[in-house]
C-alpha cells in the first residue's frame, strides 16, 4: 500500500502490543518491481478511484 502514491498512511487493527510489533515488522519487506507486478497481475484492485469504491 505504501508504494502507492495516493496512499498517505496505512491502518492496522492491532489490538495487542504484540499484535503492533508484529504489524510494525512489515515496514521492513521491500518489494521488487517485479514482485510488485506480478502481485498486481494476481489481485489487480477494484479500479479506478473514485468511480470503483463508490457505493
Amino acid at each position: 500500500m505504501l508504494r502507492n502514491p495516493g496512499v498517505s498512511t496505512t491502518v492496522t487493527g492491532a489490538t495487542t502490543s504484540e499484535e503492533l510489533r508484529s504489524n510494525l515488522g512489515a515496514l521492513s519487506v521491500q518489494l521488487d518491481d517485479e514482485v510488485v507486478e506480478r502481485l498486481d497481475r494476481i489481485w489487480p484492485g477494484p479500479g479506478e478511484a473514485p468511480q470503483a469504491y463508490a457505493w
